[in-house]
């Protein structure tokens, strides 16, 4: 019944029964499993769970936005009311110092927020782009591609010399 969609089902599900790969007994999770894990809430705690449905971190973070699963072998967390970034052991790998933070991109950069505007960080944490944007978005356009560019550049340069070795293994 959780899955049904009433006189819609039919024409949703092509005619095919669906069965659950996870049964739904979380408050709140994942849309979609993320480097083989995805967040999900209990009781107000969050964990992860691999697609066997395993807690390979158990619900025991507090809970921040919506659970997301992980990018980079980082996903974001929360702390005494701040936002940084942890592996897959659990481990903090980025310190919970920004107001806001967003999980990593292709490009291995994340947009933060501190003091009320944007910048963003490398997987090391290192600043790439300093915080004092308005929006994520205004660091992308008009007389900041330059910004932008330089900031990626940079990433991808480090990447070639093996700089973030350690953190994509």
């Amino acid at each position: 019944d959780a899955h049904s969609q009433g006189p819609r089902e039919k024409l949703m599900n092509n005619g095919y029964v669906l069965e659950w790969a996870i049964s739904p007994q979380y408050d709140n999770a994942s849309k979609r499993f993320e480097e083989g894990l995805a967040g999900v809430e209990i009781n107000g705690k969050i964990g992860y769970i691999d697609e066997r449905n395993r807690f390979i971190l158990p619900p025991e973070f507090t809970r921040h936005k919506f659970p997301k699963g992980f990018r980079k072998g980082l996903t974001t967390m929360y702390k005494d009311g701040k936002y940084g970034y942890m592996d897959k052991r659990g481990e903090v790998v980025i310190d919970p110092i920004f107001e806001d933070v967003e999980p990593f991109g292709d490009n291995m950069i994340a947009y933060v927020r501190m003091n009320s505007r944007y910048g963003a960080i490398d997987l090391k944490g290192d600043t790439v782009i300093s915080c004092r944007f308005t929006t994520p978005e205004s660091m992308r356009i008009g007389r900041n591609q330059q910004v932008w560019k330089k900031a990626d550049s940079l990433v991808q340069e480090r990447l070639r010399q093996g700089y973030y070795d350690d953190e994509l293994d």
